[in-house]
């Protein structure tokens, strides 16, 4: 019973600090929150449980009630950003360096988007056929930065959150949507 106890409150106490280290960008998204020229947001749980006790009704209903069930499983999207960085920004360049030391162990490459003056890298934690965490790092000359969807994610979420979010790279994972583009040309 002893160690029962023990065990329970070593959960109790512990669980909180593990949950919080699981994903690569929690130290960068506190190293750089409120720091000038970064933007960050930081979409919570709780936001989406709100989502998902709306009822949304007239034409875009069915549409949106498939986004609200994707974005039940999510546990945070955090994105940082630094727009218009230059070569001698010394908090530019070193957010740069700290995207480049991510260690993504576990992570599989997606996908790459490689312009001529941006690189956008697709990776993702899964899990059996279910993703932990996708994330999107963006390099370019003047731009880096990273969104990070956590929780339990499938092609389909991925898909519904880029569309609302405008981003249309991440889409591009999601079956139905490569049929509409073929349809499109």
């Amino acid at each position: 019973m002893k160690k029962f106890i023990i065990a329970l409150l070593t959960v109790v106490f512990l669980a909180p600090f593990a949950q919080a280290q699981e994903s690569v960008t929690e130290k960068l998204y506190e190293k750089y929150s409120g720091k000038d020229g970064f933007t960050t947001v930081h979409i919570t749980k709780e936001l989406f449980s709100m989502i998902a006790q709306m009822n949304f009704e007239g034409e875009d209903a069915e549409e949106m009630n498939k986004m609200k069930e994707s974005m039940a499983n999510l546990q945070f999207i955090r994105i940082v950003m630094y727009e218009n960085g230059t070569d001698d920004n010394k908090d530019f360049n070193a957010f740069k360096k700290d995207l480049k030391a991510f260690d993504l162990e576990g992570f599989s490459e997606l996908m790459v988007v490689d312009d001529k003056d941006e690189k956008i890298r697709f990776v993702a934690r899964q899990e059996g056929d279910i993703f932990k965490e996708f994330l999107v790092l963006i390099q370019s000359d003047d731009e880096a930065g990273f969104i990070s969807i956590f929780g339990d994610i499938d092609f389909e979420t991925i898909s519904k959150v880029s569309q609302t979010m405008g981003l249309e790279h991440m889409g591009n994972f999601d079956d139905s949507d490569k049929e509409h583009d073929e349809d499109d040309k």
